[in-house]
């Protein structure tokens, strides 16, 4: 017994692969991709010049030829403004959901370029850290006065948005610990 088999083949024309790798960013996926590379190069603890590295240009270009990075200048401009804004809505969003209230936990100290700072720290009654912010108090004495004047505005920007401060917490420094009473 004979049989006979027959094959078909057919044809089909496909796209290569390579048009599927890399693709034109849309005017919604460039602030994206601008904040992840953002992200990258701050938790790597790179300078923004890194963006503008010949050898960063040219593996991103080989990679990825479609993607155009950010200058140093849009990273430290307008990426760096735009993430700013974000993180101060998130840290405001959680203060304020936190219905226990937040512990608001402050202290000075001298960086490295010899200036004064006062700086606060929220923290959740689920133990997250929220950074509020530093002042630079370098003009200041560092009397009990001017650290009652500082508590009272951490308590008017959290009233203003609606966040409820438990407590305050400080170190046992002498203008610190007088501002308590």
């Amino acid at each position: 017994m004979k049989t006979s088999s027959t094959q078909v083949t057919q044809i089909v024309k496909q796209a290569p692969l390579t048009n599927y790798l890399s693709r034109p960013l849309s005017n919604q996926d460039i602030p994206h991709f601008q904040q992840l590379f953002f992200n990258m190069v701050i938790s790597n603890g790179l300078p923004f010049s890194f963006a503008e590295n010949p050898e960063t240009r040219e593996l991103f270009r080989f990679c990825i030829p479609a993607i155009k990075l950010p200058s140093a200048k849009a990273l430290s401009g307008s990426v760096l403004k735009d993430t700013s804004k974000d993180l101060i809505k998130n840290i405001i969003t959680t203060a304020q959901k936190d219905l226990n209230g937040v512990t608001a936990a402050f202290d000075g100290w001298t960086n490295v370029r010899s200036e004064h700072l006062f700086g606060v720290v929220f923290i959740t009654s689920e133990g997250k850290s929220l950074t509020w912010g530093a002042k630079d108090i370098s003009s200041e004495r560092s009397k009990t006065c001017d650290v009652i004047s500082h508590i009272k505005d951490i308590m008017d920007q959290a009233h203003k948005h609606q966040i409820n401060i438990k407590c305050f917490v400080s170190d046992s420094a002498g203008e610190y610990a007088a501002a308590r009473y």
